[in-house]
């Protein structure tokens, strides 16, 4: 239920939401970077090290195995980049996802290439502003704090805090878990994993 909670406070944040002492960054970078965690099922680093143009709609019909079909526009596709133990890969996500990150797109001031710390290539990162990327630690310091109090959750819980990694693990568990959920194999690919151990 805080999940939930959490995901519907990313979808419907304002700028009125943002803690002004520490926000230092566009509201509608805040906003892609509140969605993306969660949806995205990533790393605090493999957001924040996210290409410029990584967000691609369907454009097509997709038909699962059952038959069923969803229809073009319904999802997106996320590129995420390679890391120092993993290929880059492209992970199906809500049309929503793309809607925001194209709203930050839109405003994202031009800026040069910088180099990516995990695999040393220059490349624009979408998280990118004033010439430097976006703190890995903005999503536990602002992000987070931000997400709570709209939602109305304490930044605590019985596991204690809620972290960026702690959404990771939130978004695999509710794929896992709803109705015709991901099977393990489907969810490791999801999560970029190599082993289903670690799923």
């Amino acid at each position: 239920a805080v999940w939930l909670k959490l995901v519907w406070a990313s979808l419907n944040l304002e700028p009125s939401d943002s803690p002004r002492a520490r926000f230092h960054y566009p509201f509608q970078a805040m906003q892609a970077l509140a969605v993306i965690w969660t949806h995205a099922g990533l790393r605090g680093n493999e957001i924040v090290r996210l290409r410029l143009g990584c967000a691609r709609a369907q454009d097509d019909a997709i038909v699962d195995d059952a038959g069923v079909s969803v229809a073009p526009g319904t999802l997106c596709y996320l590129d995420v980049p390679a890391g120092k133990t993993f290929t880059a890969f492209s992970k199906p996500l809500a049309a929503a996802v793309k809607l925001y990150v194209d709203a930050w797109t839109a405003v994202r001031p031009e800026q040069a290439a910088v180099v990516d710390e995990f695999t040393g290539e220059r490349a624009k990162l979408l998280f990118q502003y004033r010439g430097a990327p976006i703190s890995n630690d903005v999503l536990n310091r602002t992000v987070i704090p931000m997400l709570c109090a709209k939602a109305g959750v304490p930044r605590h819980d019985t596991r204690g805090r809620i972290t960026s990694h702690r959404g990771r693990a939130s978004a695999a568990t509710a794929l896992a878990n709803a109705p015709q959920g991901m099977t393990l194999l489907d969810l490791m690919t999801w999560c970029g994993h190599r082993n289903p151990q670690s799923t």
